[in-house]
């Protein structure tokens, strides 16, 4: 019994310096990346359009990729080059210099 006391102290105590050492902080979905640039007024509504058309595209691809139960190493990387060509058009749109107005 003692053990496990001692044992859970140690846990506590390590979990609590991990916390205070890195901050958790919520990673923005591209939902919200979306709506944010919209909102900055860094995306126009025919952009914010095109990148939710293309987050639905990707959704539906993985979709299809996993309807058999599993992900070959093809989809995999697949979906992996698709996710990063979306991040990347993502950025681009949102740093391109077009104001909404």
């Amino acid at each position: 019994m003692a053990t496990q006391v001692k044992w859970l102290g140690v846990l506590a105590l390590g979990l609590s310096m991990l916390a205070q050492a890195a901050p958790w902080q919520p990673v923005a979905t591209p939902q919200t990346r979306i709506a944010q640039g919209v909102r900055q007024g860094q995306l126009t509504r025919p952009e914010a359009q095109r990148l939710r058309q293309e987050h639905r595209q990707l959704h539906h691809e993985a979709r299809v990729f996993r309807a058999d139960g599993h992900l070959s190493p093809w989809e995999r990387a697949q979906l992996r080059h698709d996710r990063r060509h979306f991040q990347h058009d993502l950025y681009r749109a949102r740093h391109n210099a077009r104001w909404r107005g």
